[in-house]
């Protein structure tokens, strides 16, 4: 990276517009010289945040970066030069700046990154990590490989082990290998959980054996208690055989005694029932003598149910008889009373024509009464009725003043609205070339973003092919060092074989491959020599090295050609140059945008005035017919004043008429005298009713009355014949039985059925207990009565053995079982434990040995002996210069004393060689110091540059700490960077020392102004 040009404004002490000119400048050594304070750092720290966000050395905070002395936009913008391309990197920090409301505001931080004038990114985050891809390098590596701020050269030196452990990991990325330390201590304690949650699964099957006698003790190994079930396992089924046997014999007898019980618990039960059946006979039979008894009761009963039905007709005519008669005696009471009642209704009978006739005479009065109230009220109804009319001809007069006032209202209106549409009209009329125009630039905008989005893409084309060709580098430097490889190992097979031709060489015999006789220097076999197969795999990995550079070189073929086809394409369409293409689009993009915003602000105020044009006519339109509806309402007032007034007239002359007719008498008068009348009618006319009611239902009732008298004789009549005739027959009956009515009523008590039932069932009863008898008499013949409790006793015992032979056989079958498996899983488990326990041997050793556990060996971890190799590394470069600057008397070198102790391992000393002896480096003079310090910085430079990728140095910074250099040692530090500028390489320094102000010619002086803030500018003596 070589820098080009450095702007800076409002930017630490450069309050205005600061541009410094690298190009100037050019290759070699320069110095950076000004006032303390004045912002010789500040040129340093700009470039670093231009790159990477932070400053040098990470002493200023990005908001301490805005100038104290401005209150405009802090910016820095960065040009320089990376492999072939030209970059520039615009940032702005972060700071605080007034807002629209006057309280201060945060602006937050920006970035740019352009490379040959195309914007690669502008987000903060994709800047920073496309800028560490560019350049290959973070911050920490910039600031120890090209920008060796101010008090980093003793950080390195003066470092306790540990603090140089974490910079080294930091710059070299043994952070891999502490992973894998950290990795293979949590695969250790992994597997070593797992070994021990193996082993606890196979302890827990192993306690669910069953033991037969002894069981081996809890402390016991498995691998014993596998050997002891598998000695009882043999043991168990060796019993097997003769268990089974013993217990199938007294299975056997059991079922013999089975059997034997219960034969003799039928004959036992058969006994039982043949006694109880001779009882229950016995029984039975004690009731013959009451069963035939009954038997005739029932044939009795039956005879007499006849008798008992003729009867039971007779008592039923007796009834009726006595009803009938009871009947005749009230309805001959009722006649005599109802023939006394007519006579004494019979004069009021006679006075009906009288009261009718003064009925009608009542009538003719309430007609002529009806007359004068009905033209009382007409009176009334007319005078309400001219008194309505009168008032609508008031009403009427005030209508048509109102509606003339909201006539001459809506003719003002309407000449305004008029007015208003004719303007209206003329504002909107371009509303439809708005809308054409919105319609042609919307597609221009989405064409706009479609090339933006092209040159994005060509960009990020580019850039993966940046990133492509930084892994080809990396794949043809393998693919070289596998070459290497290859050839050093073909050259050790021929050395091999000259080697062992040479073996069998003697001195005066000629030599086979060269003749001569004498052998001075003889070949050697070398140490190693590659087998075929050393060399097969090599040859494999120099073809896939080979093929994964050649894919690289494809895929960078293929973006490069992808990004050069949308270069082309986009200048074709566009017609302007690709490197002024972004910012074309961009103003292209705004000037649409823009344009579109306007026109969209001219259709809005022209739609909204084709809203109001559009509310304004239909105003107009309901304000006009609202005028015709005026009109329409003041002729129909008047028509309405007209015809009331005519109406008037009228009621005036019908109310004249209908007073006369009235006789002037009062409605209430009229009225009162009417209801007396009705009144009178009322109850004249509802007397004769009653009187006419009341003897025509005498009249009714009577000739009722004496029909009834005549059926209910002809009925009593029917009844003394019927009941005389059954009184004979029921006596005629009787007699022929033998029995009289007391004994007829005694027998109405039993049901014959009943009776017949209940002797039937008793002969079936006697009849079922004497086959019984006979059919067990017949089972039991020849038999005894078994001795139960003796059968029993044997039956018990048998079972008893049965099961205790059984138990015991499932026992064992459950044990052997159960064993059976335990021991299967025991069997299975134990290679996969002992497969873990070596595992976890395996991971406890490399664990051990990757953090520096191992006994008896160094105690360094991993990734600090790495760390050791670049450091020595890291020395040798740096003694270089050390011997240089020290005419060969100091030499940095690691102690090793402590080695074998992690916190010692990056522990540094220096070698005096004028002494012979080590020494601490803080025993060094502040001069020696600086120059040890240096030499340490610029080896780091160069093992940093070493170890990433061939990353080559074009520009190294160097910050202050000359002062502390006598003149000897400041010849010396001058002339080793001065060779170090050479092979066109800039180097600058900050610094105040005279020397260096008259040996440099290049110069970037820094003023002080008077205001406060600084300027600089380039000086070429």
């Amino acid at each position: 990276m070589r820098p080009i040009r450095l702007e800076m404004e409002a930017f630490g002490p450069y309050d205005r517009k600061t541009v410094i000119d690298f190009d100037r400048l050019g290759s070699g050594l320069f110095l950076v010289t000004g006032e303390t304070g004045s912002g010789k750092t500040m040129i340093f720290d700009a470039m670093t945040y231009a790159l990477f966000g932070v400053t040098s050395g990470g002493r200023r905070g990005p908001e301490t970066l805005h100038s104290d002395f401005v209150d405009g936009k802090p910016y820095v913008v960065f040009e320089f030069a990376h492999d072939g391309d030209e970059y520039r990197v615009e940032r702005s920090p972060p700071y605080m700046a007034v807002g629209r409301n006057g309280a201060m505001t945060r602006r937050n931080p920006t970035s740019e990154l352009y490379r040959n004038g195309q914007c690669l990114c502008s987000k903060n985050t994709d800047v920073d990590k496309a800028m560490e891809d560019i350049l290959g390098m973070d911050s920490d590596q910039w600031n120890q490989i090209s920008m060796i701020a101010q008090g980093e050269f003793m950080k390195l030196l003066d470092a306790k082990s540990a603090d140089r452990s974490e910079i080294l990991g930091r710059l070299f990325g043994t952070g891999a290998f502490t992973s894998m330390q950290n990795r293979l201590m949590e695969m250790y304690d992994e597997k070593k959980t797992e070994l021990e949650s193996r082993r606890k699964e196979l302890e827990a099957e192993a306690a669910n054996a069953e033991w037969s006698t002894s069981i081996p003790p809890e402390t016991a190994v498995l691998e014993d208690v596998v050997a002891a079930l598998r000695s009882q396992d043999e043991s168990d089924r060796l019993l097997q055989p003769s268990l089974s046997q013993k217990a199938d014999d007294a299975f056997r007898e059991y079922e013999e005694a089975q059997r034997r019980a219960t034969l003799a618990e039928n004959d036992s039960r058969d006994f039982n029932e043949l006694e109880r059946a001779r009882e229950r006979l016995e029984r039975i039979k004690e009731r013959d003598e009451e069963m035939r008894r009954k038997s005739d009761l029932a044939a009795l009963v039956t005879r007499s149910a006849e008798v008992l039905a003729v009867r039971n007709e007779r008592d039923l005519y007796a009834r009726m008889l006595e009803e009938s008669q009871g009947k005749l005696d009230k309805s001959n009471a009722e006649l005599t009373d109802l023939t006394a009642e007519i006579e004494a209704l019979r004069p009021e009978e006679e006075a009906v024509p009288k009261n009718q006739k003064t009925l009608e005479e009542l009538g003719k009065e309430e007609g002529r009464l009806s007359d004068r109230l009905e033209a009382s009220r007409i009176a009334t109804r007319t005078r309400d009725e001219l008194d309505k009319e009168r008032d609508a001809i008031a009403s009427a007069d005030a209508s048509i003043q109102s509606i003339a006032a909201d006539i001459v209202a809506a003719d003002e209106r309407l000449k305004e609205i008029s007015e208003s549409v004719a303007s209206l009209t003329e504002s909107s009329s371009g509303i439809d070339a708005c809308r054409k125009d919105i319609d042609i630039i919307g597609p221009r905008i989405a064409e706009n973003e479609a090339g933006q989005e092209e040159v994005s893409r060509e960009a990020r084309l580019t850039a993966e092919a940046e990133s492509l060709r930084n892994r080809l580098k990396a794949q043809e430097w393998e693919y070289r060092t596998l070459e290497g490889e290859k050839a050093d190992a073909y050259s050790r097979i021929r050395l091999s074989k000259a080697g062992a031709l040479a073996a069998n060489l003697e001195e005066g015999k000629p030599c086979p491959v060269c003749g001569s006789v004498h052998h001075p220097a003889p070949a050697s076999i070398p140490e190693r020599v590659p087998t075929d197969e050393d060399l097969r795999i090599l040859e494999e990995r120099v073809n896939q090295a080979k093929a994964g550079a050649d894919a690289t070189l494809n895929e960078i073929s293929s973006k490069s050609g992808m990004a050069e086809g949308i270069r082309s394409s986009m200048v074709r369409k566009v017609d302007v140059p690709w490197r002024e293409m972004n910012e074309h689009l961009a103003k292209e993009h705004s000037r649409l945008l823009e344009e579109k915003g306007r026109r969209a602000a001219d259709l809005e105020r022209m739609t909204a005035d084709e809203e109001s044009l559009k509310a304004l006519k239909v105003e107009l339109s309901e304000l006009a017919s609202r005028r015709e509806m005026l009109v329409k309402r003041q002729k129909d007032a008047e028509d309405d004043k007209q015809e009331a007034e005519r109406l008037a007239s009228g009621l005036e002359e019908r109310l004249k008429s209908s007073l006369e007719k009235s006789g002037g008498e009062e409605e209430d008068v009229i009225k009162e005298r009417l209801e007396t009348n009705r009144g009178s009618q009322e109850a004249l006319r509802a007397h004769i009713a009653d009187v006419t009611g009341k003897m025509s239902d005498l009249s009714e009732r009577r000739a009722a009355v004496t029909q009834a008298i005549s059926s209910e004789s002809d009925n009593l009549q029917t009844c003394q014949a019927n009941l005389k005739a059954k009184a004979e027959q029921t006596a005629s009956m009787l007699s022929k039985i033998g029995l009289n009515e007391s004994d007829l009523d005694e027998l109405k008590g039993y049901d014959a059925t009943a009776l017949q039932n209940q002797v039937r069932s008793h002969e079936t009863e006697k009849a079922g207990a004497a086959g019984e008898i006979s059919m067990l008499e017949g089972r039991l013949e020849g038999k005894t009565v078994p001795d139960m409790e003796s059968i029993r006793a044997a039956a018990d015992e048998s079972l008893a053995v049965m099961r205790s032979t059984q138990d015991e056989k499932k026992a064992l079958e459950n044990r052997i079982s159960r064993n059976k498996t335990v021991l299967e899983n025991l069997e299975r488990g134990m290679p996969d434990l002992e497969r873990l326990r070596s595992e976890a041997e395996d991971l406890r050793m490399l664990s051990d040995a990757a953090n520096g556990r191992v006994q008896g060996s160094s105690k360094v971890p991993f990734d600090q002996y790495i760390q050791t190799v670049y450091f020595d590394s890291i020395l040798k470069m740096a003694n270089v210069r050390l011997g240089e600057m020290s005419d060969g008397r100091y030499e940095l070198v690691r102690r090793t004393e402590g080695d074998k102790k992690s916190q010692s391992a990056l522990d540094l000393e220096v070698m005096d060689n004028y002494t012979g002896l080590r020494r601490n480096v803080r025993s060094l003079s502040g001069g020696e110091s600086f120059k040890t310090a240096l030499s340490l910085a610029l080896g780091l430079s160069d093992m940093v540059q070493y170890t990433s990728g061939g990353l080559r140095v074009e520009t190294l910074f160097i910050d202050e700490g000359f002062g502390s250099l006598d003149s000897d040692s400041l010849e010396q530090a001058i002339g080793v960077l001065e060779r170090l500028s050479e092979g066109d390489i800039m180097v600058g320094v900050i610094s105040h020392v005279d020397l260096f102000k008259e040996r440099l010619g290049k110069k970037i002086c820094v003023t002080k102004k008077k205001n406060g803030g600084s300027t600089a500018e380039v000086i070429i003596d």
